[in-house]
């Protein structure tokens, strides 16, 4: 548990490095142009002008009017993300071209081969989906919020794009710091319990979220994208622990059903929310996450619930076992 923690634990740098390096790069949304009107005889220029005096001023033969445009730069951290993703994967490369690879996967021992158990029955695999309905409504709530959290603070509360950048960077910065006491955290808290303190920390904090954005409370939106930060950071390998303790034995390929899932919340959960942000109100960013993390909820409790069944149903199994066993000494 604690090295499978570790390894989520520095997936969460990137997050903290990215708006960071992206901050320089990014246009501002501030109206400071400046506006030059051309007229016959020479060029005057007004810069942050609100109102305009025709007493003072006049303007003859006025012609055209320009703002001076603003290019982005945004492809900047996109090319170094690239090159960075580039250089990362060359030792992948590498050490899958060498037989070092295939020595490995040889090494399986028949003791790792006979710890394979089979499927509880149907209420495992019940569990199995309810848990992979879990994870994608997580991914859907963790990604969207540190993607769409800048948009939705310039936007709404118009805020400017570098203090979207560094809340966003801080929020990743609290994600690494809950994976990283994660680590011990696993050690000594079940998986179960862990999962329902989460979930409803994040409920509460996207609640707070939404409420101070209603009345744009600056160090109320930062206090909750910090909690917010903390409270999804332990979930994903808590959900894989409690699956192979509760419900199925995680081999690779249900592991790679839980990814496809994340990555199903990943993409359909952005395109409908941004459809929601253009057509009506930025804030439905706040409504549509909420109601996730409501559904998310739900779904650890009904989790819990086809637990404690299985639970249930294989004490009496093993009572019936002991059972069988005194008559036949009797």
């Amino acid at each position: 548990p604690g090295l499978f923690s570790t390894l989520h634990f520095l997936y969460s740098f990137g997050g903290i490095l990215s708006p960071l390096v992206a901050a320089p790069f990014v246009m501002s949304s501030d109206n400071d142009a400046s506006n030059t009107f051309i007229s016959k005889n020479s060029n005057m220029t007004f810069t942050n002008i609100t109102n305009l005096n025709e007493g003072i001023v006049n303007a003859t033969n006025l012609t055209n009017g320009s703002q001076i445009e603003q290019k982005s730069q945004i492809y900047i951290p996109y090319t170094i993300t690239t090159c960075l993703c580039v250089l990362t994967s060359l030792p992948f490369l590498a050490f899958s071209c060498t037989s070092f690879q295939k020595t490995l996967d040889g090494k399986k021992t028949n003791s790792e081969v006979k710890t394979a158990r089979q499927s509880k029955g149907r209420l495992s695999l019940i569990g199995f989906i309810n848990m992979v309905f879990y994870i994608a409504m997580y991914v859907a709530v963790e990604n969207t919020f540190a993607g769409f959290l800048t948009t939705f603070l310039v936007k709404e509360l118009n805020w400017s794009s570098y203090q979207g950048s560094y809340i966003t960077s801080g929020h990743w910065a609290a994600f690494a710091t809950g994976r990283f006491f994660g680590i011990f955290l696993v050690r000594c808290v079940k998986p179960a319990n862990l999962i329902f303190a989460s979930s409803l920390t994040v409920l509460l904090s996207m609640l707070g979220f939404m409420m101070t954005s209603m009345y744009n409370v600056m160090i109320g939106v930062w206090i909750f994208s910090l909690l917010l930060g903390i409270a999804v950071s332990v979930i994903f390998p808590a959900v894989i622990m409690w699956t192979e303790l509760r419900f199925i034995r995680v081999t690779g390929k249900i592991a790679s059903i839980f990814v496809m899932a994340a990555a199903v919340g990943f993409m359909v959960n952005p395109i409908f929310l941004g459809f929601l942000m253009d057509t009506f109100s930025p804030m439905w960013f706040c409504y549509i996450l909420f109601g996730e993390t409501v559904l998310m909820m739900f779904l650890n409790f009904t989790g819990v619930c086809i637990s404690r069944i299985i639970s249930s149903r294989q004490l009496n199994i093993q009572a019936e076992h002991e059972l069988v066993i005194l008559n036949e000494k009797q």
